[in-house]
């Protein structure tokens, strides 16, 4: 009489055992570079969004809280400033009043540690009554992850008017 042996040899555990490792390092690659992908997706939309704020307050011609008699302009600096972390690339949003900048009214936006800029200015300055900037040509904001091949870049015109560019 011959038992019935119910269960799976060593050698059938191994193979599935295999297969679920393959199949989940494959699920977290591309999970790594979806990550990174969105997050130079949203630091260049929230850029995007500030710039688009700094349009705003200029058609408005918005003053800040502080005590500003003639708005000039509203400067957008980038790198370089020394509220930014170490490590980290950052861009700055500070009102120009009466020929001053007011380092009271200056708000920082730091980058995420896996997003640079690539950018030929230090600065765009958006002036109320013109409406317009100080650039004298189009100027092409790149942002780009370390490591990987993912860009968006912003286009902000002499005119002040911000898109984005389909690559």
């Amino acid at each position: 009489m011959k038992r019935m042996r119910y269960g799976f040899t060593l050698i059938e555990l191994i193979i599935v055992v295999s297969i679920l490792l393959i199949l989940s390092f494959g699920v977290l690659v591309n999970y790594n570079t979806y990550n990174d992908r969105q997050k130079v997706h949203q630091a260049a939309v929230t850029l995007k969004s500030d710039l688009r704020y700094v349009q705003s307050l200029i058609v408005s011609g918005q003053k800040p809280v502080s005590t500003c008699t003639m708005l000039d302009a509203y400067v957008v600096t980038f790198n370089g400033i020394e509220d930014c972390a170490s490590g980290f690339e950052c861009y700055a949003i500070t009102p120009k009043c009466d020929g001053a900048l007011l380092a009271d009214d200056m708000r920082v936006f730091t980058l995420p540690k896996a997003v640079i800029f690539s950018i030929t200015y230090t600065s765009i300055e958006f002036y109320p009554l013109t409406r317009g900037t100080n650039l004298s040509a189009p100027l092409t904001i790149t942002l780009t992850g370390v490591g990987t091949d993912n860009t968006y870049s912003i286009q902000v015109s002499p005119s002040g008017s911000v898109t984005e560019i389909q690559l």
